[in-house]
């Protein structure tokens, strides 16, 4: 399988998809949790977590939040693919074409479709 028609299959996968596979196999540049388990990661420094929800803008009211992530930001929202803009699912496997040997595309879209 060549990279064009790895991308042709990853435009016609479900998004929600996309997201887990990315969330399960990044280099720990992606980290999302639910709103209570980051909230209970910063439970012992107040403080911290006063600072960092003010500096990105965070309200907490939703399920998810994606923190040291892909694009350097914080998030949050009320599913996980709703995390990730088209762009950054697109870019993300894009990138990881590039890094790929032909037989490792097979691998990756079958854990996709798991």
């Amino acid at each position: 399988m060549k990279k064009a028609e790895f991308m042709e299959f990853i435009e016609g996968t479900d998004k929600e998809k996309l997201v887990q596979y990315m969330i399960d196999n990044n280099d720990g540049s992606i980290a999302v949790l639910e709103t209570s388990e980051f909230v209970q990661a910063y439970a012992d420094v107040p403080s911290s977590l006063a600072r960092f929800i003010r500096d990105a803008e965070l309200n907490l009211d939703c399920e998810f939040v994606r923190i040291d992530t892909y694009y350097a930001d914080a998030l949050e929202a009320d599913t996980m693919d709703e995390l990730f803009t088209d762009d950054e699912v697109t870019d993300y496997f894009d990138d990881l074409a590039d890094s790929l040997e032909d037989p490792e595309f097979d691998d990756i879209l079958i854990e996709v479709e798991a």
